[in-house]
């Protein structure tokens, strides 16, 4: 028998009046009272409080009596109904009104790559007088002794002879070829473009070439006395001291500088116009954002057909003919304008991502290795190959939409 049922036997017995004297009688009518044989006697209170753990906790103070255990039990079974018949929505802890609402998880926007956020415009700016003028009347003794029209000759002559001047002046081109090898056209006044993939790259070279370029100016302007002082001596009658410029004018006159400058982003004009001035404005820009894009892949495919047809040119001979004796650089020429290729596809067209990988495997092997000056001297068949892979992009170049 569970410990459930026997409880409630034992209490249906208890006699409140005679306290827990607990006598079990048959279920006999009255008439047979007398032949009633007494049930075995129930077990005192304290028995029943150890059979059924239900021992005083001194701890709380509580005087277990059959009354009270009369109330904690009906008490426990309502509490026991109560919560069977709650529903799972009762069960959910109330949440006060004045409880603010969980933050709700920020989606990262989607950043579309463009060419405001994938390039920097710079311009360079350089200045090295050349020191050379034009001379009419030379050029008219030129012609009276040679018996020319004055109008067919003309004179021109260096004011100085100096070795530092000449120095800065191949340096000045040096810097000049470096800036267009790496940036591409932006618009008509000589700005130009430097994808970011190459900016660390192109700042770091461009502050060497200002370091070597004061160098080569403070030569050039500490040698300019002496230069000054001969010049009369080997000029001659030609000479004329109105033509020379002072020191700190020339001094002046020398400048080396780079300026970056981020491209505008369309949807960030802040301009203090109407809706509709405002939206033609972000038109026209948008426009001519694209033509100048546009004009990049133009300007890049012109500047690869020259090294490719010297590549196909150089390669073209056998064994019986003589060699061309091309230089190291010839291959490192096509391979520079495939690296413009990659980083200045700023409106990723289609056309330019094709010809890279065109150009990168026409300068690859058969066996995966790359194509070297050393190979292409030693191979024939190797010239053969990367003759026919690059006289055929040469051939498509015409043909391609940029």
């Amino acid at each position: 028998m569970s410990k459930e049922k026997r409880w409630q036997e034992v209490m249906a017995e208890m006699d409140d009046d005679e306290g827990v004297k607990i006598v079990a009688l048959s279920e006999s009518s009255s008439e047979d009272t007398d032949n009633v044989t007494p049930r075995e006697e129930s077990p005192t209170l304290p028995d029943l409080l150890q059979e059924f753990d239900l021992t005083e906790d001194k701890s709380d103070n509580i005087n277990v009596t059959p009354t009270n255990l009369n109330k904690l039990n009906e008490t426990q079974t309502e509490e026991d109904d109560q919560m069977d018949n709650l529903s799972m929505h009762e069960l959910t802890p109330a949440v006060s009104p004045l409880t603010p609402p969980l933050p709700k998880a920020e989606i990262p926007a989607v950043v579309v790559p463009s060419v405001a956020s994938s390039a920097k415009i710079v311009s360079l700016s350089r200045s090295v007088p050349d020191l050379v003028r034009n001379d009419p009347e030379a050029a008219k003794a030129l012609a009276r002794l040679k018996r020319a029209n004055p109008k067919m000759v003309t004179s021109r002559k260096k004011l100085i002879n100096s070795k530092p001047h000449e120095l800065l002046q191949k340096f000045s081109r040096k810097i000049y070829r470096y800036h267009i090898e790496k940036t591409v056209p932006w618009g008509d006044l000589g700005a130009r473009l430097v994808s970011h993939a190459n900016l660390l790259e192109y700042q770091s070279q461009m502050e060497t070439f200002a370091q070597e370029f004061k160098r080569l100016k403070q030569a050039f302007l500490d040698d300019y006395p002496r230069a000054m002082s001969q010049v009369q001596q080997e000029l001659g009658d030609l000479y004329d001291s109105s033509l020379y410029p002072t020191l700190a004018q020339l001094e002046w006159g020398i400048k080396f500088k780079v300026e970056p400058e981020p491209i505008a982003d369309p949807d960030n004009f802040f301009v203090a116009v109407g809706d509709q001035a405002a939206a033609e404005m972000k038109r026209q820009y948008e426009d001519l954002l694209k033509a100048r894009v546009d004009k990049v892949g133009k300007d890049i495919c012109k500047r690869l057909k020259e090294p490719l047809e010297n590549l196909a040119e150089k390669i073209d001979y056998s064994g019986e003919d003589k060699k061309t004796g091309f230089q190291n650089t010839l291959v490192d020429n096509v391979l520079q304008i495939v690296d413009l290729l990659k980083t200045c596809n700023f409106n990723n067209d289609p056309n330019i991502t094709s010809l890279r990988t065109r150009l990168s495997k026409a300068l690859t092997a058969s066996d995966g290795s790359a194509v070297t000056p050393d190979r292409l001297r030693a191979s024939e068949t190797l010239r053969v190959e990367t003759k026919e892979n690059v006289q055929q992009i040469i051939d498509d170049l015409p043909s391609l939409d940029f």
